[in-house]
């Protein structure tokens, strides 16, 4: 069960990331900081802050519980 919770961690950092417009660079980058303990949370962090401003950029409203219209 682990196991396929880190594969999931691990692609979804990978898609948002794709979405995000990140080279392949920083998204191994990425990938590699998901299994250092701190790093992983700041990694986390930066790409939620970076999909909440294209979100509202695009118009949507986003708040604690996701993004609405």
């Amino acid at each position: 069960m682990a196991i396929a919770i880190v594969i999931a961690s691990l692609v979804g950092v990978w898609k948002i990331a794709t979405a995000l417009g990140s080279n392949i660079v920083m998204k191994i980058l990425a990938i590699v900081s998901m299994f250092v303990p701190l790093a992983n949370l700041i990694v986390l962090v930066m790409l939620s802050m970076r999909a909440s401003k294209r979100l509202k950029e695009a118009g949507y409203t986003v708040g604690l519980l996701g993004a609405r219209r």
